[in-house]
């Protein structure tokens, strides 16, 4: 960055960046970072990451699918994005949505093929219904990124508190 701030080689002109584009540059959430973690350093995220979602999902035992369930995404996210960055929050609300899905698709053809593993498990919720939470899912996780990246708390009146794809059960 400092690359940006300096004059232009040779010494002619003025910086690449104006100061109100510099000031703009330092305040940018995607270069927001943990103090305690650098922003390189995936492996702590991902342990602060998992922390925070424990702590969340505590918070809210026995929500599925409802306001509760909703507030416990938004705020997952936004503690995450506050914390280790709004991007690193928004690719592991992606990444946990994604492997519901696969688990679910997986955890159907075992059943189908009958995999001596997925014997005692029953079947999944339909792809439809899973595709209807996960929407709903990312949803309030964006809520609570945009809280984060706003410094605003998160408003309840922006959540969704129950999948609405047609044919979800």
């Amino acid at each position: 960055m400092a690359a940006f701030l300096q004059a232009q080689p040779g010494g002619r002109g003025a910086p690449l960046l104006t100061i109100p584009e510099q000031a703009a540059l330092a305040r940018a959430p995607v270069l927001r970072s943990s103090p305690s973690i650098p922003w390189w350093d995936f492996s702590a995220k991902k342990g602060a990451g998992e922390q925070i979602a424990r702590e969340e999902s505590d918070k809210f035992a026995g929500h599925h699918n409802d306001a509760g369930d909703a507030m416990r995404h938004a705020e997952w996210s936004q503690r995450m994005a506050s914390d280790l960055g709004p991007g690193f929050s928004g690719l592991v609300g992606v990444y946990h949505e994604g492997q519901n899905l696969w688990d679910n698709r997986s955890q159907y053809l075992g059943k189908r093929l009958g995999r001596p593993q997925y014997e005692t498990r029953p079947y999944p919720p339909s792809l439809l219904q899973t595709l209807s939470e996960s929407g709903m899912d990312l949803r309030n996780n964006a809520e609570g990124i945009a809280a984060a990246i706003d410094g605003r708390p998160i408003d309840p009146s922006h959540l969704q508190t129950r999948p609405v794809l047609p044919g979800y059960q």
